[in-house]
Parts: C-alpha cells; sequence; structure tokens
C-alpha cells in the first residue's frame, strides 16, 4: 500500500513540475490541460460543507431579482431597497464589508469585479483600504496565469 502512495506521490510532484515549467514556457496546451483535470478533480471529490466558523454570503439568482423582498421587509428594512437590482450598488458592498468585520470576519472574499468606474467607489475604496489586512479581492487571469484580463 505504502508503495502505491509513493508513485501517486511521484506521479503529482512530476505533473506540477511539468505544469510549472509548461506555464513558464508558455505551452497553453498543458496548462489548458491542467485546468480541464483540476475541474475533473473537483467534480470527483464532490461536495463539501464549509468549515463550522466559515460563512458564505452569496449572491445567488434569487438576489439578482427585484422582487427578492416583500414591502413589509422593505418598509422593516429601507436599506434593503438598495438590493432591489443587481449589480447592486458600490455602498452595498463597502457596507457589507463594514458589517462583517465588525462581526469578528478574519476574512472577507470579494469574487467580484469592479471595473468601471461607479458612484460610491469612493466608500468601497475606503473599506477596503480600511480592511486591507481582511479583505481579499478577485482577478481575472490569462489561461496561462501571465495577464490581467478584462472580462
Amino acid at each position: 500500500m505504502q508503495r502505491n502512495w509513493r508513485r501517486v506521490f511521484l506521479f503529482c510532484l512530476v505533473w506540477a513540475t511539468l505544469v510549472a515549467l509548461g506555464q513558464q514556457l508558455g505551452l497553453r496546451a498543458l496548462v489548458s490541460q491542467e485546468l480541464a483535470s483540476l475541474d475533473l478533480r473537483f467534480r470527483y471529490r464532490g461536495g463539501h460543507r464549509p468549515l463550522p466558523g466559515v460563512v458564505i454570503l452569496a449572491i445567488d439568482q434569487r438576489s439578482m431579482v427585484a422582487d427578492t423582498f416583500t414591502a413589509d421587509e422593505l418598509k422593516a428594512n429601507p436599506q434593503l431597497a438598495a438590493l432591489k437590482n443587481f449589480p447592486f450598488p458600490r455602498h452595498v458592498y463597502a457596507e457589507a464589508i463594514e458589517r462583517l468585520a465588525a462581526a469578528g470576519a478574519k476574512k472577507i472574499a470579494l469574487d467580484l469585479l469592479f471595473i468601471t468606474p461607479k458612484n460610491g467607489d469612493d466608500l468601497l475604496r475606503a473599506a477596503i483600504a480600511k480592511h486591507r489586512d481582511k479583505v481579499i479581492l478577485g482577478a481575472n487571469y490569462s489561461d496561462d496565469g501571465r495577464q490581467l484580463m478584462l472580462p
């Protein structure tokens, strides 16, 4: 049994070395194969529940439609009106960062791209700067990982 683990480890080591070389040399086919195999590995592994200390605040299909909140909910919480249409105003993300940080979040990851300037960027920028030790921003790179791409 231990011998099989050594073979698997050796194979993974060789594959990782080839992928790293392929990325450095710009061999797109090898990098594409690695990305495809990564997708396959995640599908094979299946879904996992987050650890108990992890909270995911997600934007899903339901949050992107105007009828998410009832009239009573909007009356009780007028700030919810800013969430009626997606993409949300930038001040919403700034407020989310502030609230999550105040609630004790150790890390706050935003898997969103803020490409074009919008109203509220100053508030978002200030929240990110204030909590720079906690906030992680998403980025969009080319398949070879060498170039930052715009969507």
